[in-house]
């Protein structure tokens, strides 16, 4: 809300009023613009109410950056972090609940997860921003400084799945630019995979346990699954990918599928996609990236174990197995509680969008799904949300960023054994 954070410009350059509420200091930013605008960064969410490439000033921007990265990494991650360089040791306490958060699988692992998981983020950033910086000053001619700011920014954005961007079309601007795109995508990708899978890859150059295996497979078959759903779906519309080379249809096809992990981003118009394109990217959107990622959604895992056991079910099994390994009931009873509870949360939300706003239910449920599971896409309607809708999306970004993982922390601490059973009687369903 600070004065030095804002610019002073209208939320939009072609205009238009954002509904707003709160104090406002020395013309900063209203209360409202300003807690939705930090909500949406620290839960790595990238939902925006007014441009971030004019609204902002290079402070604000860069505390959007700060807030992206420290909801990237995680906040539990950083403070135990913080806490071991200050006073170069942890509690056990911290380090079981940090153990955790990263989910390591102890916490005699915990000071060099800590450590590896800062230097993975710091170096593949760098590397890609480089790469972004010299692109932008070759293919673009912006000034060294510029340059570099973008490329810092925006591979802030994408390792840490957030999705803002310095444009006011966020990407549209490098539809032809395959660099560009595959070098963000690739971002989002890996920091989607989770630090756990990435640690496991680092560490034995292959994939060993169920749960990388599980991450990396649902993850290949979704995005493999999702560029070829949204070629197919928008190769004739003119507003989206008509009008590109094959080429450049592929590769925004290929963007367009990576991007709704969480990150964000758009290259495409979406307000302009077709219905069943909105529904598709619903699914994926609630789909998400990996556990202990930097992205959210339901995560990849729980969608696979959810295949496990509809598999199991229809052929008669008792067990559900993957592969070598068989999945415990605890963990199927976590997925189906959350599975049961986010669906409750969207369908509430998206009935309260349509009774706050004038807009249908394809508008309603991509906007709730985009909250909720921390991505950011919009088919354009919320600038104009009134800030009652608001404070919905900000509750669901908050809910969506920790809920799930706070849900599943809980499960798994609070096992409470019973020492006796009850009698075993069939309930009819279907």
């Amino acid at each position: 809300m600070l004065p030095i954070a804002r610019t002073g410009a209208p939320a939009w350059p072609q205009g238009g009023a954002v509904p707003t509420w709160g104090p406002v200091i020395d013309g900063g930013a209203p209360l409202s613009v300003a807690l939705f605008s930090a909500t949406s960064a620290s839960c790595v969410t990238g939902l925006i109410v007014v441009d971030t490439a004019t609204y902002w000033t290079p402070f604000g921007q860069a505390v959007l950056l700060a807030l992206m990265e420290i909801g990237g990494l995680g906040t539990m991650t950083v403070a135990a972090f913080v806490a071991r360089i200050v006073r170069h040791r942890l509690s056990l306490r911290t380090r079981w609940d940090t153990a955790v958060a990263a989910s390591a699988p102890g916490i005699g692992d915990l000071n060099r997860i800590l450590s590896l998981t800062v230097t993975i983020a710091v170096t593949t950033q760098l590397v890609a921003a480089t790469v972004l910086a010299v692109r932008f000053m070759v293919a673009y001619g912006y000034s060294f400084e510029r340059a570099v700011w973008h490329a810092v920014f925006h591979a802030g954005s994408a390792y840490n799945n957030a999705g803002f961007a310095l444009h006011t079309d966020s990407l549209a601007g490098f539809v032809h630019d395959p660099c560009v795109l595959i070098t963000l995508a690739l971002l989002i990708i890996i920091g989607g995979l989770g630090f756990p899978v990435i640690i496991e890859l680092l560490g034995t150059h292959r994939l060993r346990s169920l749960h990388a295996r599980m991450v990396v497979g649902v993850t290949a078959v979704a995005l493999g699954v999702g560029t070829v759903f949204m070629a197919v779906c928008e190769w004739n519309n003119r507003a989206t990918l008509a009008n590109l080379n094959v080429v450049d249809k592929w590769v925004n096809a290929f963007f367009t599928a990576v991007s709704p992990r969480t990150a964000g981003f758009n290259s495409l118009d979406i307000a302009h996609m077709h219905p069943s394109t909105w529904f598709g990217t619903d699914i994926l959107m609630l789909i998400g990236a990996g556990p202990a990622s930097t992205g959210g959604g339901l995560k990849v895992t729980t969608v696979g174990v959810v295949a496990a056991i509809t598999w199991a079910q229809v052929c008669g099994r008792d067990r559900v197995h993957v592969g070598r390994w068989r999945v415990s009931d605890h963990v199927q009873g976590q997925v189906v509680t959350l599975v049961g509870l986010a669906s409750a949360l969207i369908v509430g939300a998206t009935m309260a969008l349509m009774a706050l706003t004038p807009y249908g239910l394809d508008r309603c449920l991509f906007e709730v799904i985009s909250a909720f599971a921390t991505v950011g896409l919009t088919t354009g309607i919320t600038p104009q949300l009134p800030v009652a809708a608001q404070a919905v999306l900000v509750a669901l970004m908050i809910i969506g960023r920790i809920g799930p993982f706070t849900l599943a922390a809980a499960l798994s601490m609070r096992r409470q054994p019973l020492l006796y059973d009850r009698p075993v009687d069939n309930v009819l369903v279907g």
